[in-house]
């Protein structure tokens, strides 16, 4: 608190009053005076303050990522008796996020959880989740989002962004099962493009490419729409196990809407058909993608150079890399990014 009262506090006659002052002050993000003359209020004329009083100030300490001044006054509103509600303790939240201190956001929420006078709001639960996805340590970080995630006192209902955070934060631990368990028992207003490209992470194309595609056409067929990047993800599963390969990639890519489809997803189709040995189908997509205007990057070459070799087609295979060295743009514009790329284009162009 002030040592001395403010200059403003002369002025505060009633807590209509105290609240136009400390408004104004706000207004003005002038969240010094406003701290000031709440706390001169509380001491000298503490039947003039009240809640809201408090929230305001809380407010503008909150606009000013003032964190610790924000947390000892929210303190001091329960030791004085003075009610806090959802808002005090979002404003607290939010400036223990703004300043960067994702522990004491944590730790904010919780004891607001705890509250029984408190009931906690979706605003704050994802303010805080988002600060404890901000940590410096990402192990730390999704221990976190995890604890507040897994409440006891938890009373709301997580959103589908909480519950993509809950699935990354299973997958960075390690809890790749737990995390598929978590996807799974999820209501379908839980489930947005977020969740799903958290739960495809969760299975990984190299460790269950069926499980995997499985969730990705599932999530397709109930509405959620298909993104480049769960597209991408579906198509690097089929790319991983020749079982699905070329056949159930080109499926996939016909049934996602030409938006969701990039330079990316073609080029895992692609491999996906090199995996299975489709060297038409390969070169067919390769081609595809210059109709559409989407010029083949390098990757997309490599794949289809690949499906070649793995076929004993070696001269189509030296013909594609030719083609690659030449001319296209995005090819030789990607492998040229490196000085080993311009390399290889250069190598390309003297022995044409």
């Amino acid at each position: 608190g002030e040592s001395s009262p403010p200059a403003a506090a002369a002025a505060v006659a009633d807590g209509r009053e105290l609240r136009k002052q400390l408004s104004a002050l706000r207004a003005s993000s002038d969240w010094d005076g406003a701290h000031g003359l709440l706390w001169w209020a509380l001491r000298e004329a503490p039947s003039s303050a009240e809640t809201i009083h408090c929230n305001v100030v809380l407010a503008a300490l909150s606009d000013a990522a003032e964190w610790e001044r924000a947390l000892v006054l929210l303190e001091h509103m329960r030791a004085a008796g003075l009610p806090r509600d959802g808002y005090s303790f979002s404003s607290a939240i939010c400036a223990c996020a703004r300043a960067g201190q994702p522990e004491a956001a944590v730790e904010t929420f919780k004891a607001m959880c705890a509250d029984d006078s408190v009931e906690p709001s979706s605003v704050a639960f994802n303010t805080a989740l988002s600060a404890a996805q901000r940590a410096s340590d990402p192990v730390r970080a999704a221990e976190m989002v995890l604890a507040i995630y897994t409440l006891e006192t938890l009373s709301l209902q997580p959103d589908a962004w909480a519950s993509a955070a809950a699935l990354r934060a299973l997958t960075r631990l390690g809890q790749r099962a737990r995390a598929l368990e978590l996807y799974a028992s999820l209501r379908p207003e839980q489930v947005s493009p977020h969740t799903v490209a958290a739960a495809l992470a969760a299975a990984g194309p190299r460790r269950d490419p069926t499980a995997l595609v499985r969730i990705y056409e599932a999530a397709a067929a109930e509405g959620v729409p298909t993104t480049k990047q769960t597209l991408h993800a579906a198509l690097a599963a089929c790319a991983a196990d020749a079982s699905l390969g070329g056949r159930r990639a080109l499926q996939l890519l016909r049934a996602a809407p030409a938006s969701a489809a990039d330079d990316h997803c073609y080029s895992a189709a692609i491999r996906a058909c090199a995996t299975s040995g489709e060297t038409g189908e390969a070169v067919g997509l390769l081609r595809e993608m210059a109709e559409r205007g989407m010029p083949p990057s390098a990757h997309a070459y490599c794949a289809a150079i690949c499906a070649h070799r793995k076929d004993g087609r070696v001269d189509e295979a030296i013909a594609l890399f030719s083609e690659l060295a030449a001319g296209g743009a995005a090819g030789r514009g990607e492998a040229g990014r490196g000085e080993a790329g311009r390399g290889e284009a250069g190598r390309g162009e003297a022995g044409r």
